[in-house]
């Protein structure tokens, strides 16, 4: 099946090219997120609390530009903007992380985490509003789905290509600034997302759908009763995003140091 082909029935003639441009913004998630704890723990003799701030500070960003953004994100004119100053500041933060491998500081590695923690919230939540009026109520689950393909495509293709750098650099030099060269590449992929989403996407184009009427008297009569099996599944269902948060952020870095120090030593 192919992922870019579009059915206007179900999503906007430009919804695909949207989705391109994820691909560009994808390019350094994995990479990155393999590389910050092993490099904090095997070159810059991070302990096991330094090394849990640094992975937490990235939560912390999050959480407070999700927020922030939540907010603004409803009541700004111009959502590209968003998307726009997410982008780059997601450049920003690959070109702190890039200076902090290069050097060996964890000061600076944290700095650059938080930083693309703080800036994911301010490209994913403007973008995600995208998806939403882009798309059918009624197929917005393939809508997210499309979304999350095609981020995935950019994640292969970004390590991929960090790999084979790493790789190739590292067998001619111990140079750090060679080795690590691909995470300035990723900055400059995400500045570049940033300005073709900010030029092509039309943010006055939306999918529009027929709603259909209800009686004043179906209205007026809908009631929303809370029981306390409905308050049960809701506090379970938060527990259960809530632990799948700490181990998706928190726990797995651990998983790769733990891999290298008992299980192969051998990055590779």
């Amino acid at each position: 099946m192919d992922l870019f082909k579009i059915d206007e029935s179900r999503f906007t003639h430009d919804y695909n090219q949207m989705l391109k441009i994820i691909i560009l913004n994808s390019l350094g998630f994995f990479f990155i997120g393999f590389w910050i704890p092993i490099v904090a723990r095997a070159n810059m003799g991070a302990s096991a609390f330094q090394i849990s701030l640094l992975i937490t500070s990235f939560v912390i960003g999050r959480m407070i530009s999700g927020f922030i953004t939540g907010f603004i994100t409803d009541r700004i004119k111009s959502r590209t903007k968003l998307v726009l100053i997410g982008s780059f500041g997601r450049a920003v933060s690959y070109f702190i992380t890039y200076a902090a491998f290069i050097t060996n500081q964890i000061f600076l590695l944290g700095v650059g985490h938080s930083t693309l923690g703080l800036m994911s919230g301010v490209f994913w939540i403007p973008f995600n509003t995208f998806v939403a009026e882009k798309s059918s109520k009624k197929h917005r689950s393939q809508a997210y789905g499309k979304r999350d393909s095609v981020k995935a495509v950019g994640e292969i293709i970004g390590a991929i290509l960090g790999f084979t750098l790493l790789g190739i650099a590292n067998s001619f030099t111990d140079n750090l600034i060679f080795i690590y060269i691909v995470i300035p590449i990723y900055g400059f992929s995400n500045i570049l997302a940033g300005i073709i989403f900010y030029r092509k996407v039309d943010e006055s184009i939306k999918f529009d759908e027929i709603e259909p009427e209800k009686s004043d008297e179906v209205t007026k009569n809908t009631k929303f009763f809370v029981s306390n099996s409905m308050v049960f599944g809701a506090f379970f269902l938060i527990c259960i995003l809530f632990l799948g948060s700490i181990n998706g952020s928190i726990a797995r870095p651990f998983l790769n140091i733990y891999l290298i120090e008992n299980i192969e030593s051998n990055i590779f």
